[in-house]
């Protein structure tokens, strides 16, 4: 019995979906997949964890000729970790629904008594997109919430104050700080911080190291390059009207680009680093 069939019968006989064991194993739902086809082989520290989660040994995992033999005895606690996993999902699903709740509570009143929807929108945005992360977002929800609550934050600094994080880029062109400069300096601060952190959250979740996948993270760094440089930017400008809103959605579109990249870079990097030192073992 090869690798493949070995994973698919151990996942089927715990009544287990590919998305379970993906979420135990910190990995996309696809790798499974590709495990169980023999499409692709799990890294040596992702076989140890699935030796783990199976209860065998990883000789007993790995190699055709040897025959599946459990540990019974190890298997409530297994069984343990499941229903602790389990139940965190369902209260971060809880706590979804309140968060949604109470923006749509923010959003009624706010309207009402203050008569300004768009107003009443960006005060409810951060809990309603926290919300939906809580209960769509399995892994990292507390980061995606994070980079809710800094996109209203931003929303209404740019449109409320004029403040944006690109007001630090002339610092040295304001005779005094003013409380406008120091908030863009804070604002960049965060950004900065939920950049790092995204990045180190995500660096241990693997990826394939192939060329298309270098591919893609080298494209996406160049138009993050080239979506700076004004010679690029300039054929889509708009009217004047909207000027405002299209500076910002191709802001907002920089961030995720940068997230996206970002995390895959790391990934991509540690990825390599992982199959070069179990190379060498």
């Amino acid at each position: 019995m090869n690798l493949g069939d070995k994973l698919y019968k151990l996942r089927t006989e715990r009544n287990m979906s590919q998305g379970d064991l993906a979420d135990a194993l910190g990995v996309s739902r696809q790798s499974i997949s590709k495990w169980e086809t023999n499409s692709s082989v799990p890294e040596l520290d992702r076989l140890i964890k699935l030796s783990e989660i199976f209860n065998i040994s990883l000789d007993e995992l790995v190699r055709e000729e040897c025959e599946i033999k459990e540990r019974p005895q190890e298997q409530p606690q297994i069984q343990t970790v499941y229903v602790e996993k389990a139940s965190s999902g369902t209260a971060q699903k809880i706590i979804g629904v309140i968060l949604l709740c109470f923006g749509a509570v923010v959003l009624l009143l706010l309207w009402i008594f203050a008569g300004n929807a768009f107003g009443a929108m960006i005060f409810a945005a951060p809990f309603v997109l926290c919300g939906f992360i809580c209960i769509l977002v399995k892994s990292h929800a507390w980061l995606w919430c994070c980079w809710g609550i800094y996109f209203s934050v931003e929303v209404y600094l740019r449109y409320a104050t004029g403040i944006t994080w690109k007001m630090v880029l002339f610092s040295l062109l304001y005779e005094e700080w003013m409380v406008q400069l120091i908030v863009a300096w804070v604002l960049t601060a965060l950004l900065l911080v939920l950049l790092l952190a995204s990045a180190l959250a995500y660096r241990k979740t693997p990826i394939n190291t192939t060329k298309e996948n270098l591919v893609f993270i080298i494209a996406g760094w160049i138009i993050l390059a080239l979506s700076h440089i004004p010679i690029f930017v300039a054929p889509f400008y708009i009217s004047p009207e909207y000027s405002g809103l299209f500076i910002g959605c191709l802001d907002w579109c920089r961030h995720a680009l940068c997230v996206i990249v970002l995390i895959n870079t790391v990934r991509y990097i540690a990825s390599r680093r992982r199959l070069r030192r179990s190379t060498r073992e």
